[in-house]
């Protein structure tokens, strides 16, 4: 292999664990902080090693079994929104890749003007536009 090939290949494999890293280590931090005892949570630095324990889930379970009601309920609308979300892509893409027609190209072009409105100027609801002030005051 030549020299060039193996660098590109092992710039892209640096740039994939980057993002595992970048990506995976947050959820790995709040996991492990869940098993880590109450003064360890917190703790400045962080401590890296210590004993787990399941207590905090034991309190979660016993003294706020409402928590998990909830949980299924966020559950349930997540998937449903997912779902009817996938479906509902999936019949516009097979439209949109089987038929040429004007209406579907303006369609396109709207989908795209819609995602480049800024996210400050969008509806909060009926008849209401939010405006926000820029972070560093007007």
């Amino acid at each position: 292999m030549r020299a060039e090939t193996i660098l590109i290949r092992l710039g892209k494999a640096v740039a994939v664990v980057a993002i595992l890293f970048w990506s995976l280590f947050p959820i790995v931090f709040i996991v492990s902080s869940s098993l880590k005892p109450g003064q360890d949570i917190f703790a400045v630095p962080p401590q890296w090693t210590f004993q787990p324990t399941t207590q905090h889930y034991v309190t979660l379970w016993t003294q706020w079994g409402v928590f998990f009601r909830g949980l299924a309920n966020s559950a349930i609308v997540t998937l449903g929104a997912t779902l009817l979300a996938v479906i509902g892509s999936t019949c516009a893409g097979y439209v949109f890749s089987r038929h040429a027609a004007r209406w579907l190209e303006l369609s396109i072009v709207g989908l795209i003007a819609v995602r480049l409105i800024r996210g400050d100027l969008r509806r909060d609801g009926p008849g209401h536009v939010r405006h926000v002030a820029p972070r560093g005051g007007i």
